[in-house]
């Protein structure tokens, strides 16, 4: 494990993860009750509102037990799609021994199918938007960063041309 700088690039991204994660599971959540209403014609808003309140509260613990908003996730994109993964799996399984134990059964499979196919989608999308968007980032700002020469030495001249070159 090493270190891992922390600059605005950093904090905006794990800023913007965090959000747009929060969103996306409300956005999806509600997409998913809508829908489900609409095929079903008999869900309850009150009866899903609390479900919402642990959906949320279920993904911020997954997203903390598996430091998916952590420097060092977010210096890596392959760690951040995995940590994401690994979130959404245990989500999901949160999510099913929390309906098993309060023993509802009104809860409608499409609702669930369709929730979590909107999460899914709605979470791949966004990883992939932050992947290009990072991309044309470093290539429009080079991504490098400055480094200081110390000693006007022979080795320390050819590292500077160097730099220069690269």
């Amino acid at each position: 494990m090493g270190f891992f700088m922390s600059n605005r690039y950093t904090y905006s991204l794990r800023i913007i993860l965090f959000f747009s994660d929060l969103l996306l599971t409300i956005v999806g959540f509600s997409a998913a009750y809508h829908v489900a209403n609409w095929l079903d014609k008999d869900l309850d808003i009150e009866h899903y509102r609390h479900y919402l309140i642990f959906v949320v509260l279920a993904w911020l613990i997954c997203g903390n037990i598996f430091r998916l908003y952590s420097i060092r996730t977010l210096s890596l994109s392959e760690r951040i799609y995995r940590s994401t993964w690994k979130a959404g799996v245990l989500h999901f399984a949160l999510f099913l021994l929390y309906i098993f134990f309060s023993q509802d059964k009104t809860i409608s499979k499409t609702f669930l199918c369709l929730f979590y196919a909107i999460l899914i989608f709605s979470f791949l999308l966004s990883r992939f938007a932050a992947t290009v968007f990072e991309v044309k980032f470093l290539m429009k700002y080079h991504g490098r960063r400055p480094v200081a020469l110390l000693g006007k030495n022979a080795t320390s001249l050819k590292l500077a041309s160097y730099f220069q070159k690269h």
